[in-house]
This record gives structure tokens, sequence and C-alpha cells, in this order.
């Protein structure tokens, strides 16, 4: 039976039926992705039954095009209501689908409705450029669709999803992409849409050429594209751009492959890829890659698998895996992360304080900075028991942002509190409330609790008797005590008045007996101040000689030695090309990388170096083996390495522990080897 959406638990696929088998025969249906030209007739209600496929257990996902060049993927834009309403009629007379692509990578001008190019010169010189398809185009003739689709009974829940940008193309230039970045092109799209109008994302990504190693390249392109991958990683750039409101929908790569016509031998460049997108949605937090789709399976064009058994080798050992994408939760759309503060744990009564945040916008809504329903940091105050504190209007703070805050952002924000009046242990509630709106806690976002002991110190350092005159002689005169009034200095004069005013440098206050004592200032509280001011420069004096002792203490104790492991020298017993290698300084080594062999326990170290081998490697890839049983072998030399431009290879130590620990951890044996 179909799953509701008919889609496939798995993130194998191919581009086009005719493989299929092979994903059925392991237990693995994966997806199959189909083409449909549609045209823009909207009298036009023909469609296509997938349920042979569907009813397997294989994902279906159809891109929806409206023709091929010169015709342009969508139509021009005087056209797209009817091709809308002929997407719609498709959709309704189709059976065994749920997933649909609006076109595919306008920004390729061979796309382009009107085109026109002289393919007599490479590359080929563009005689009209037709209607160029801008990011706003597409997504008014993507929302048409989108909006047509979920109209039809029994679609209303269906994926609509964008279509895959071409990579490494520049073609689409337009204000704000005047270089024609493929990746701002996906982003633009995707910030007018939203993520309440648009339910997926389709992607492209290759190599260029059939090295497996590729699949791991982190090679890049020339200016002005320097920052942009140039082999399969491209799928990174693409999936980095991708708005943090948008990181809960589907992610499909429709097509995949070397761009040029498939090797037909068995490299593990299809195993490699499959084990890149898989380790992608491993990672913590990441956006699901739900397919990669081998472009492309039956003999229509030059990119044909079927019939290349190499390449059909490499697949059915891709299929042995257990590769399976998961749900990522979608964003609340209140939610705030609060990554640093200074809240003071103590306050005095009825003072404000200045509190310093960074805040991340972990939500999906955008926080305006001003307009009707501004975003403010606010806050409430709880006794011991719970109950909140009530404060005088003057003392209900709300503070500013500095600007809009979009879904992902962070911003650093300075915020006040009045603290409470009277004195006690309470918990301060810091909170984002949209003015008019709602309080973030309120829309089930996690406020930030800080507990704060609120009193009147024993100790006040304030250099002004108008403050002594104020709040602290109203504390003093209800406990009972009378303050009399000490003589000044002529140096204290008010700056602003002239006028001599009561002045305490400090005042230590001690309620003991009923009695208070206060310290004047004067030459000998002067005094004192110089002294202290020694004492501390004699201490920080007397801090480093002991760091400089200690630090001379550690470098004459003995180096405590770790003995050496038993280490069982294979090097020359395994399959390898000396003259592949790569040589290094021993001074390069920078790092120990641990891999897995992915392979049973049980799997030799010459039957895994051969596998290496096919790959297309000198040798083993890394200096040391850890079997199954804990045992330490070595491979390779320190000094030779597979790959002289990778950073893994060239600057670590490659330790491969013998297992899949995707599907069991390694041994107690092999864990203590490994240390």
């Amino acid at each position: 039976m179909p799953r509701p959406l008919c889609d496939s638990p798995y993130i194998f696929g191919i581009h086009e039926e005719g493989g299929e088998r092979y994903m059925l025969a392991k237990g693995k249906p994966g997806w199959i992705v189909f083409t449909e030209e549609l045209g823009a007739d909207p009298n036009n209600h023909t469609g296509r039954d997938y349920r042979k496929w569907s009813d397997q257990g294989l994902g279906v996902i159809v891109r929806l095009n409206h023709g091929y060049e010169p015709n342009g993927t969508i139509p021009h834009s005087s056209r797209y209501a009817d091709f809308a309403q002929r997407c719609a009629n498709f959709v309704a007379a189709s059976q065994g689908a749920h997933i649909w692509i609006i076109g595919n990578e306008p920004n390729l001008s061979g796309e382009r409705p009107g085109v026109r190019r002289d393919f007599s010169t490479s590359p080929a010189k563009i005689l009209d450029p037709g209607e160029v398809i801008t990011p706003q185009l597409y997504v008014r003739c993507y929302r048409l669709c989108r909006d047509a689709i979920k109209k039809v009974a029994g679609h209303e829940h269906d994926q609509v999803c964008v279509a895959a940008v071409a990579p490494w193309n520049a073609e689409t230039q337009y204000p704000g992409n005047e270089t024609g970045d493929w990746v701002v092109y996906l982003e633009d799209v995707l910030r007018l849409l939203g993520p309440d109008e648009c339910d997926g994302i389709t992607l492209h990504t290759y190599t260029h050429g059939p090295d497996p190693r590729l699949i791991y390249s982190e090679a890049r392109m020339g200016p002005p594209f320097q920052n942009r991958y140039y082999n399969f990683y491209a799928y990174r750039d693409f999936m980095n751009a991708i708005p943090a409101s948008m990181r809960h929908l589907p992610v499909y790569i429709t097509e995949t492959d070397q761009n040029e016509p498939w090797a037909d031998v068995n490299s593990g460049w299809v195993r490699n890829a499959y084990a890149e997108i898989n380790w992608w949605n491993q990672q913590p937090g990441h956006q699901q890659i739900r397919l990669l789709a081998l472009y492309r399976w039956p003999d229509r064009d030059q990119w044909v698998i079927e019939g290349k058994q190499g390449v059909i080798d490499d697949f059915l050992m891709a299929l042995d895996n257990d590769y399976r994408w998961k749900e990522t939760p979608a964003l609340q759309p209140y939610a705030v992360s609060f990554l640093s503060h200074d809240t003071p744990t103590e306050m005095e009564p009825g003072e404000i304080y200045t509190v310093h945040f960074r805040l991340k916008n972990a939500g999906s809504r955008t926080w305006q900075h001003d307009g009707d329903h501004p975003v403010h940091v606010g806050y409430h105050w709880y006794d011991g028991d719970g109950n909140i504190v009530l404060l005088p209007p003057e003392h209900d703070i709300r503070s500013e942002l500095p600007s809009d805050v979009a879904s992902g952002e962070t911003v650093n924000v300075e915020a006040r509190v009045a603290a409470p009046q009277q004195e006690g242990t309470f918990r301060l509630e810091w909170d984002l409330v949209e003015e008019g709106v709602t309080w973030f806690r309120d829309r089930d976002s996690k406020p930030l609790s800080v507990t704060v002991k609120v009193e009147i110190p024993k100790e006040y350092f304030k250099e002004t008797g108008q403050w002594v005159k104020g709040r602290f002689l109203d504390f003093l005169h209800e406990k009972g005590v009378d303050v009399i009034g000490l003589p000044v200095s002529p140096q204290f004069l008010d700056p602003d008045t002239g006028l001599q005013t009561q002045y305490f440098e400090r005042v230590a206050l001690e309620l003991a007996d009923g009695q208070v004592r206060m310290r004047p200032t004067g030459e000998e509280a002067y005094q004192a101040r110089q002294k202290i001011a020694e004492l501390k420069q004699h201490v920080d004096e007397l801090s480093q000689e002991i760091d400089r002792l200690r630090h001379k203490l550690e470098q004459s104790q003995p180096v405590v030695q770790v003995p050496r492991p038993e280490i069982e020298d294979v090097i020359d017993e395994l399959d390898r090309d000396p003259d592949g290698f790569v040589k290094r300084p021993l001074e390069r080594i920078r790092y120990l990388v641990f891999n897995h062999t992915a392979k049973p326990a049980t799997t030799s170290v010459e039957q895994l170096a051969a596998a290496h081998r096919q790959r297309g490697l000198p040798g083993f890839a890394g200096q040391f083996l850890i079997t199954g049983d804990g045992r330490i072998l070595q491979t390779e030399p320190l000094d030779e390495v597979v790959d002289g431009q990778q950073t893994w290879s060239m600057d670590g130590i490659n330790i491969y522990v013998a297992g899949n620990f995707m599907d069991k951890p390694p041994t107690a044996a092999q864990i203590e080897a490994a240390a």
C-alpha cells in the first residue's frame, strides 16, 4: 500500500522509470522522478496513472513542464493562469501521485519561453533571449499553479515544490543579483514565497567528472563565485541559503550525475553520493534531504544508466545501506533563543538596571521593530510562591529592538528592568511581546528565568549626599535611627550649583544593638585608598611570579610516556600503487581522523584495501585499521597519503575502525585500541 503522499522513506531514487526493480529487489523502494510536458491549454483534461509504481511502495514525484526549448519550462507570463489550470486538470486526472514540481531550472536560458539559440557555437549563442524568468516571474507562476492544484478535491494537502535551480549558471541577471548567482536566485524565490506559500524545494547537483573523490571535493570556483563549491558540494550552498523559517520543508535532489555520460564502472561514485547525503541528514538540526535521484535511467539521452552494469552494481551496493530521511519539525511562529545575557542576580529595591542580551529569532515570524505590532523585550516578576509581583506603571518597561529581526537571525539588545519595591528573593522572567498580539510564552516559547535577590545593601558607595539624604536616610529613619550631619570639606562643592553637599565617599551601615556607625571622608580615607592600590599592585606582581614559578616547575617535571600499543605492520601485504600516493612532511599532520569501514567487522583488511583500489584510490585510504577483535594494523606509512588536495587526507592520520556503526557501536576492545 502506498503512503498518504505516495512518497518513500528512503533517499534512493532514479530519474524516470526502468531501474526500480533493483530498489524493490533490495527491499528499499525508493523514488522515481517523472517529467510531464503539459502545455497550457486550460481545456486539456488528460492525466497519467502512477499507481503501477506507488502501489509497490515506491515514491512518486512528478515534474510539470509547460514544454521544452523553445517553448519554455513555464509559459510566457501572459499565459500563467492557463498553465495553472492545465496543471490542476492534470492533477485531477492523475492517480498515485501527490508531490509535484513546477518547472525546471528557470535560471537557465534554454528553459525560457521564446528563447532561440545558435548551437553551431560553443557555448550556444543566444539569438533571442525570450522572456527572462526572474524570481518574481517564477514566483507568480508557482503561486497560481500551487493554488490551482490545492483546489482539486483530494489534493488539498499535496506538496507543490519549487523548481530546481541550475548550479554554476549565471545567465539570469537582474537588479540585486547582477552576477547571476544561482544560489541567490533560489534564495530570492524562497524569500518571496515564505514558509506559508511553499510546500517543498528541489535541487540539482553534480560532479565535474566520474572521479568518486569529487563527491567530497571542497574545490571552489573563481571570482566572483569564489565562495561557491564546484562539485557535488554545490548542494550545500543551496541548503545553507534556505531561510531559517523554511528549514522544516522537504528537500528533494531530483538530478545528480557526473556532468558527462556515465562511466560504466563500479567506482564507488554512487555509493559516495548516497553516503554524503545520508551524512548530511544525520547531522543534528540539519534540514532533511528526502531524495537523491540518479539522472537518468532510460535510454533517452547521453546520460543513460540502463545497460551500464558498472553503475548498476555501484547502485546495488549503495542499496545495501539503510539510508532514510526523518521528519524535520516545523518552526513555531513565536520562539526566541536567549544566547547570552548579563542579568544581575542581586538588585536594590526599585532600582532600574540595564541588561545586555544576544537573542536569536528561533520562530518563523519576523520580529518587527516598529509598526502597529512591534516586538519588545519585557519581563515579569514572581515571588517565592509563584505569584506575579505588580509594579507601578512606570516600572513596566518595554525595550525596543534595534531593527527588524528575520527568522534565524540574531540581534544584540540593550534592555532595562526595574526591580520590585520590596525586599526578597524573586524570579525574574524575561520574555518578548508582540504588542497588541501576544507574549511569546503564551505561544509555547520558553522565557528566560533568573533568580534575583532584592535587598538594601549593608554598604553603599555613593558620592553625593543628596542620594544619602534621599532614600537611604528614609530607610534609617524607618529604623528609628537619627543621623547627625558631618562637616563638609571645601573640595566637595557641587560642581553645578557651587553649594556644599553632605558627602560620604563610603557609608558603612551596621545595625547592631540599634547603633549606626558611619565613616566620613577625609585625608585618612584618601591615604587608605592609596595604600589599597599599592597592595593590589603588589598582589598582582606576586601572582605573576607564582605563575612563572609554576610554569618552570611544570617544565622540570618528567614527561610521562604512554606505552606504545602493539601494532602489526601489514603495508607490504596489501594491494597498493606506490606511485599513486602523495608524499607529505610529518609536520603537516594536525588531526586524528576516525572512520568506520561501513562494512561487517569480519571484512578482512585485504578486502577493504581492494575495495579502496576499486574506488580509484592508490591503496587503503588510512594509515591504520582497528580490526573487529581490537588489533591495530598499520596499513600505510605516515608520510604517504591518498589525496593531496583534501584536508582530511593531507593533514590527518586516518584511523579506520572495522564495522558499520550505523548498525551497532564499536566493541570495548576496539574502543580501547582507539584510545
